[in-house]
C-alpha cells in the first residue's frame, strides 16, 4: 500500500498526527506508543511478538489459539 503515493502521503499525515498527540514508534511518547506492522518482504511475526513484549511486559502472541470452531454445550 505504501507503493501507492496518495496512500502513503495520508499515512505520514496520521503519523505526523499521532507524534502530535504524544504517540510515537519506538520506545514510545508521553502518551502512548504507536505500533506499526509492516509485512513488506513477509510477516515477521517473531519481531512484532519482540515488540509487543517490549511495549507490554508481558508474553503476548499474535497467533490465534485455534483454529478448530468450538461448539457451546446443548
Amino acid at each position: 500500500m505504501l507503493g501507492d503515493s496518495d496512500y502513503a502521503s495520508k499515512w505520514e499525515e496520521k503519523k505526523t498526527w499521532y507524534a502530535e498527540q504524544g504517540i510515537v514508534e519506538g520506545d514510545g511518547g508521553p502518551h502512548g506508543l504507536l505500533l506499526v506492522a509492516d509485512d513488506r518482504g513477509g510477516v515477521k511475526e517473531h519481531e512484532w511478538e519482540a515488540v509487543f513484549l517490549k511495549a507490554f511486559g508481558t508474553s503476548v502472541s499474535i497467533r490465534p489459539r485455534s483454529t478448530a470452531r468450538q461448539h457451546k454445550p446443548r
